[in-house]
Protein backbone atom coordinates (compact mmCIF):
# COMPACT_ATOMS: atom_id res chain seq x y z
CA UNK A 1 0.00 0.00 0.00
CA UNK A 2 1.48 3.35 -1.10
CA UNK A 3 0.31 6.61 -0.80
CA UNK A 4 1.65 9.82 -1.84
CA UNK A 5 0.23 13.11 -1.70
CA UNK A 6 1.42 16.59 -2.86
CA UNK A 7 -0.02 20.23 -2.83
CA UNK A 8 1.02 23.55 -4.16
CA UNK A 9 0.21 27.34 -2.70
CA UNK A 10 0.23 29.98 -4.78
CA UNK A 11 -0.90 33.25 -3.02
CA UNK A 12 -1.04 36.89 -3.86
CA UNK A 13 -2.31 40.19 -2.33
CA UNK A 14 -2.35 43.56 -3.04
CA UNK A 15 -1.59 46.99 -1.14
CA UNK A 16 -4.51 47.56 1.42
CA UNK A 17 -4.83 50.75 3.59
CA UNK A 18 -8.64 50.60 5.91
CA UNK A 19 -7.34 52.94 8.22
CA UNK A 20 -3.66 53.56 10.10
CA UNK A 21 -4.41 50.72 12.42
CA UNK A 22 -5.23 48.12 9.45
CA UNK A 23 -3.06 48.18 6.56
CA UNK A 24 -0.82 46.46 4.27
CA UNK A 25 1.53 49.16 3.02
CA UNK A 26 3.13 46.39 0.36
CA UNK A 27 1.92 44.01 -2.27
CA UNK A 28 3.25 40.38 -1.56
CA UNK A 29 3.41 36.84 -3.07
CA UNK A 30 3.37 33.38 -1.03
CA UNK A 31 4.20 30.30 -2.77
CA UNK A 32 4.03 26.67 -1.04
CA UNK A 33 4.96 23.10 -1.86
CA UNK A 34 4.26 20.10 -0.12
CA UNK A 35 4.56 16.11 -0.30
CA UNK A 36 3.54 13.81 2.33
CA UNK A 37 4.64 9.82 1.36
CA UNK A 38 3.47 6.95 2.82
CA UNK A 39 3.60 3.08 2.93
CA UNK A 40 2.48 -0.05 4.62
CA UNK A 41 3.32 -3.31 4.13
CA UNK A 42 1.92 -6.01 5.45
CA UNK A 43 1.81 -9.86 5.49
CA UNK A 44 -0.33 -12.81 7.33
CA UNK A 45 -0.61 -16.26 7.43
CA UNK A 46 -3.79 -18.19 8.34
CA UNK A 47 -5.51 -21.70 7.81
CA UNK A 48 -8.34 -23.44 8.76
CA UNK A 49 -8.20 -26.89 10.39
CA UNK A 50 -12.14 -28.65 10.71
CA UNK A 51 -12.12 -32.01 13.15
CA UNK A 52 -15.91 -33.02 13.05
CA UNK A 53 -17.68 -30.18 14.25
CA UNK A 54 -14.80 -28.27 15.67
CA UNK A 55 -13.67 -25.43 13.63
CA UNK A 56 -10.15 -23.64 14.27
CA UNK A 57 -8.69 -21.10 12.42
CA UNK A 58 -5.39 -19.54 13.77
CA UNK A 59 -3.36 -16.23 12.03
CA UNK A 60 -0.22 -14.47 12.48
CA UNK A 61 0.91 -11.68 10.46
CA UNK A 62 3.07 -7.99 10.80
CA UNK A 63 2.75 -4.53 9.50
CA UNK A 64 5.61 -2.33 8.38
CA UNK A 65 4.90 1.27 7.61
CA UNK A 66 6.62 4.55 7.27
CA UNK A 67 5.91 8.10 6.63
CA UNK A 68 7.65 11.25 5.76
CA UNK A 69 6.45 14.68 4.81
CA UNK A 70 8.19 17.76 3.44
CA UNK A 71 7.33 21.40 2.72
CA UNK A 72 9.44 24.51 1.50
CA UNK A 73 7.68 27.87 1.25
CA UNK A 74 8.85 30.90 0.29
CA UNK A 75 7.51 34.67 -0.42
CA UNK A 76 8.20 37.83 -1.64
CA UNK A 77 7.52 41.92 -1.41
CA UNK A 78 6.75 44.48 -3.80
CA UNK A 79 5.94 42.57 -6.96
CA UNK A 80 6.14 43.93 -10.74
CA UNK A 81 2.73 45.02 -10.85
CA UNK A 82 -0.55 43.53 -9.07
CA UNK A 83 -2.31 40.50 -10.70
CA UNK A 84 -2.37 36.91 -10.86
CA UNK A 85 -0.12 36.90 -13.68
CA UNK A 86 2.79 38.27 -11.67
CA UNK A 87 1.96 36.29 -8.76
CA UNK A 88 5.10 34.34 -8.58
CA UNK A 89 8.38 34.76 -6.53
CA UNK A 90 10.23 35.90 -9.30
CA UNK A 91 7.52 39.01 -10.15
CA UNK A 92 8.97 40.26 -6.35
CA UNK A 93 11.61 42.69 -5.81
CA UNK A 94 11.32 43.33 -2.15
CA UNK A 95 12.52 41.38 0.47
CA UNK A 96 12.61 37.55 0.50
CA UNK A 97 11.86 34.99 3.09
CA UNK A 98 12.21 30.95 2.32
CA UNK A 99 11.62 28.39 5.25
CA UNK A 100 12.37 24.74 4.27
CA UNK A 101 10.98 21.55 6.77
CA UNK A 102 11.60 17.97 6.90
CA UNK A 103 10.08 15.77 9.18
CA UNK A 104 11.94 12.84 10.41
CA UNK A 105 10.35 9.77 9.25
CA UNK A 106 7.78 8.42 11.58
CA UNK A 107 7.74 4.63 11.51
CA UNK A 108 5.67 1.73 12.82
CA UNK A 109 5.90 -2.05 13.25
CA UNK A 110 3.34 -4.17 14.09
CA UNK A 111 3.18 -8.40 15.26
CA UNK A 112 -0.09 -9.48 15.64
CA UNK A 113 -1.76 -12.92 16.06
CA UNK A 114 -5.38 -14.26 16.41
CA UNK A 115 -6.68 -17.57 17.39
CA UNK A 116 -10.75 -18.46 16.53
CA UNK A 117 -12.74 -21.46 17.55
CA UNK A 118 -16.12 -22.86 16.52
CA UNK A 119 -17.74 -25.38 17.73
CA UNK A 120 -21.10 -26.08 15.73
CA UNK A 121 -21.88 -23.01 15.05
CA UNK A 122 -22.98 -23.23 18.76
CA UNK A 123 -19.71 -21.96 20.44
CA UNK A 124 -17.72 -19.42 19.12
CA UNK A 125 -14.52 -17.93 20.83
CA UNK A 126 -11.99 -15.51 19.63
CA UNK A 127 -8.21 -14.39 21.08
CA UNK A 128 -5.96 -11.10 19.80
CA UNK A 129 -2.71 -10.44 20.36
CA UNK A 130 -1.30 -6.99 19.17
CA UNK A 131 1.87 -5.77 19.63
CA UNK A 132 2.79 -2.67 18.19
CA UNK A 133 6.16 -0.41 18.59
CA UNK A 134 6.21 3.37 16.90
CA UNK A 135 9.13 5.76 16.54
CA UNK A 136 7.65 8.60 18.53
CA UNK A 137 8.49 7.30 21.98
CA UNK A 138 11.75 6.74 23.20
CA UNK A 139 13.29 3.12 23.27
CA UNK A 140 12.30 1.65 26.54
CA UNK A 141 8.24 2.73 25.76
CA UNK A 142 8.15 2.32 21.55
CA UNK A 143 6.18 -0.95 22.10
CA UNK A 144 2.87 -2.06 23.73
CA UNK A 145 1.10 -5.33 23.83
CA UNK A 146 -2.86 -4.92 23.41
CA UNK A 147 -4.66 -8.26 23.78
CA UNK A 148 -8.81 -8.87 23.39
CA UNK A 149 -10.81 -11.95 23.87
CA UNK A 150 -14.76 -12.40 22.45
CA UNK A 151 -17.35 -15.47 22.91
CA UNK A 152 -20.78 -16.02 21.85
CA UNK A 153 -23.27 -18.84 23.05
CA UNK A 154 -25.87 -19.53 20.22
CA UNK A 155 -28.66 -20.80 22.14
CA UNK A 156 -31.34 -21.42 19.96
CA UNK A 157 -29.01 -24.12 18.44
CA UNK A 158 -29.01 -26.16 21.47
CA UNK A 159 -31.39 -29.32 21.56
CA UNK A 160 -33.27 -27.80 24.79
CA UNK A 161 -34.27 -24.59 22.84
CA UNK A 162 -38.01 -25.12 22.05
CA UNK A 163 -39.35 -21.53 21.01
CA UNK A 164 -40.95 -21.73 17.76
CA UNK A 165 -41.35 -17.70 17.47
CA UNK A 166 -37.57 -17.27 18.28
CA UNK A 167 -35.74 -19.15 15.17
CA UNK A 168 -32.15 -16.98 16.29
CA UNK A 169 -30.83 -16.32 19.75
CA UNK A 170 -27.32 -15.30 20.65
CA UNK A 171 -25.56 -13.82 23.76
CA UNK A 172 -22.14 -12.49 23.07
CA UNK A 173 -19.67 -10.77 25.52
CA UNK A 174 -15.87 -9.42 24.36
CA UNK A 175 -13.13 -7.24 26.24
CA UNK A 176 -10.44 -6.02 24.60
CA UNK A 177 -7.13 -3.14 24.41
CA UNK A 178 -5.88 -0.75 21.29
CA UNK A 179 -2.83 1.85 21.48
CA UNK A 180 -3.43 5.58 20.20
CA UNK A 181 -0.69 7.47 18.97
CA UNK A 182 -3.06 10.68 19.93
CA UNK A 183 -1.67 13.96 17.95
CA UNK A 184 1.95 12.87 18.52
CA UNK A 185 4.85 14.40 16.24
CA UNK A 186 8.27 13.62 15.98
CA UNK A 187 10.51 13.76 19.24
CA UNK A 188 7.75 14.98 21.61
CA UNK A 189 9.56 13.32 24.42
CA UNK A 190 12.86 15.60 23.92
CA UNK A 191 13.36 19.42 24.95
CA UNK A 192 12.96 21.44 21.81
CA UNK A 193 15.37 24.12 21.30
CA UNK A 194 14.49 27.43 19.01
CA UNK A 195 16.35 30.58 17.78
CA UNK A 196 15.06 33.98 19.75
CA UNK A 197 13.36 36.25 17.50
CA UNK A 198 12.35 39.84 18.11
CA UNK A 199 9.16 41.87 15.63
CA UNK A 200 11.39 43.03 13.31
CA UNK A 201 11.66 47.22 13.19
CA UNK A 202 10.40 47.06 9.60
CA UNK A 203 7.60 45.49 8.74
CA UNK A 204 7.12 44.14 5.52
CA UNK A 205 3.36 42.36 5.14
CA UNK A 206 4.21 39.17 6.14
CA UNK A 207 4.47 38.96 9.81
CA UNK A 208 8.06 38.29 9.91
CA UNK A 209 10.31 38.50 12.70
CA UNK A 210 13.79 39.53 13.05
CA UNK A 211 17.06 37.14 14.70
CA UNK A 212 18.87 37.88 17.97
CA UNK A 213 22.42 37.20 17.53
CA UNK A 214 25.14 37.44 20.77
CA UNK A 215 28.28 39.21 19.45
CA UNK A 216 31.49 37.39 20.70
CA UNK A 217 34.66 38.94 21.89
CA UNK A 218 36.05 38.53 18.76
CA UNK A 219 33.29 40.13 17.16
CA UNK A 220 31.39 36.97 15.16
CA UNK A 221 28.19 36.50 15.61
CA UNK A 222 26.17 33.20 16.82
CA UNK A 223 22.32 32.82 17.07
CA UNK A 224 20.71 33.13 20.41
CA UNK A 225 18.70 30.15 21.38
CA UNK A 226 16.25 29.15 24.07
CA UNK A 227 14.60 26.41 25.19
CA UNK A 228 11.21 26.06 23.80
CA UNK A 229 9.53 22.81 25.00
CA UNK A 230 10.27 20.85 28.42
CA UNK A 231 11.20 17.11 27.58
CA UNK A 232 9.25 13.81 28.88
CA UNK A 233 11.44 10.55 28.14
CA UNK A 234 8.43 8.81 30.01
CA UNK A 235 5.53 9.21 26.95
CA UNK A 236 3.99 6.12 26.62
CA UNK A 237 1.15 4.20 24.28
CA UNK A 238 -2.80 6.07 25.05
CA UNK A 239 -4.71 2.96 25.69
CA UNK A 240 -8.24 2.54 24.92
CA UNK A 241 -10.19 -0.47 26.89
CA UNK A 242 -13.54 -1.51 26.22
CA UNK A 243 -15.94 -4.44 27.53
CA UNK A 244 -19.01 -5.28 25.47
CA UNK A 245 -22.33 -7.19 26.15
CA UNK A 246 -24.71 -8.20 24.09
CA UNK A 247 -27.79 -10.12 22.76
CA UNK A 248 -29.11 -10.96 19.43
CA UNK A 249 -32.61 -11.87 18.57
CA UNK A 250 -34.17 -13.23 14.93
CA UNK A 251 -37.91 -13.47 15.55
CA UNK A 252 -40.68 -15.06 13.15
CA UNK A 253 -37.85 -16.40 10.85
CA UNK A 254 -35.76 -13.52 11.30
CA UNK A 255 -38.52 -11.20 10.27
CA UNK A 256 -38.14 -9.17 13.12
CA UNK A 257 -34.18 -8.72 14.37
CA UNK A 258 -33.76 -7.44 17.90
CA UNK A 259 -29.84 -6.20 18.55
CA UNK A 260 -29.04 -4.65 22.00
CA UNK A 261 -25.60 -3.50 23.34
CA UNK A 262 -24.03 -2.69 26.98
CA UNK A 263 -20.95 -0.86 26.89
CA UNK A 264 -18.09 0.42 28.35
CA UNK A 265 -14.77 2.17 27.09
CA UNK A 266 -11.88 3.50 29.08
CA UNK A 267 -8.94 5.40 27.53
CA UNK A 268 -6.01 5.08 29.73
CA UNK A 269 -2.81 7.25 29.85
CA UNK A 270 -3.98 10.16 27.92
CA UNK A 271 -1.75 12.13 25.82
CA UNK A 272 -2.20 15.55 26.43
CA UNK A 273 -0.25 18.58 26.69
CA UNK A 274 0.55 19.27 30.50
CA UNK A 275 0.74 22.73 32.71
CA UNK A 276 3.97 23.67 33.82
CA UNK A 277 4.92 26.86 36.14
CA UNK A 278 5.44 30.05 34.76
CA UNK A 279 8.72 30.46 36.23
CA UNK A 280 10.09 27.14 33.87
CA UNK A 281 9.90 29.93 30.84
CA UNK A 282 9.19 27.01 27.96
CA UNK A 283 5.90 25.47 26.54
CA UNK A 284 4.68 22.18 28.88
CA UNK A 285 5.39 19.01 27.45
CA UNK A 286 3.53 15.91 26.48
CA UNK A 287 2.45 13.75 28.95
CA UNK A 288 0.18 10.45 29.61
CA UNK A 289 -2.20 12.09 32.43
CA UNK A 290 -5.58 11.09 33.23
CA UNK A 291 -8.44 8.20 32.34
CA UNK A 292 -11.68 8.89 30.17
CA UNK A 293 -14.71 6.35 30.76
CA UNK A 294 -17.92 6.24 28.87
CA UNK A 295 -20.79 4.10 28.82
CA UNK A 296 -23.91 3.05 26.87
CA UNK A 297 -26.73 1.41 25.58
CA UNK A 298 -26.84 0.49 21.56
CA UNK A 299 -30.58 -0.67 20.41
CA UNK A 300 -31.24 -1.90 17.08
CA UNK A 301 -34.64 -3.26 15.48
CA UNK A 302 -34.92 -4.65 12.29
CA UNK A 303 -37.86 -5.46 10.05
CA UNK A 304 -37.81 -7.85 6.77
CA UNK A 305 -41.18 -8.78 5.04
CA UNK A 306 -41.36 -9.85 0.89
CA UNK A 307 -45.03 -9.30 -0.46
CA UNK A 308 -45.14 -10.25 -4.02
CA UNK A 309 -41.81 -8.32 -5.75
CA UNK A 310 -41.57 -6.10 -2.81
CA UNK A 311 -39.50 -5.98 0.12
CA UNK A 312 -39.76 -4.19 3.16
Amino acid sequence: DIEVQYRTQDIWWPKVYYQSTQKSPLNAVFEGVDRNFHWQWENYIDFEKEIGEHSIRPLIGMTVAERNYESLTTSGTELLAEGSTFAHISSATGDYNSTGRTEPKVKLLSFFGRLSYNYAERYLIEATLRRDGSSLFTENNQFGMFPSVSAGWVISREQFWIVPTINYLKLRASWGQNGSLSNLTPFMYQPQITNVTTPATRGNGLGNTAQLFHVQADKTATSATEPKRLPNPDLRWETSEQTDIGIELGIFNNKLTIVADYYEKTTKDLLVISSSPAYAGSEPPWENAGDIKNTGVEFEIGFRQKIGDLSL
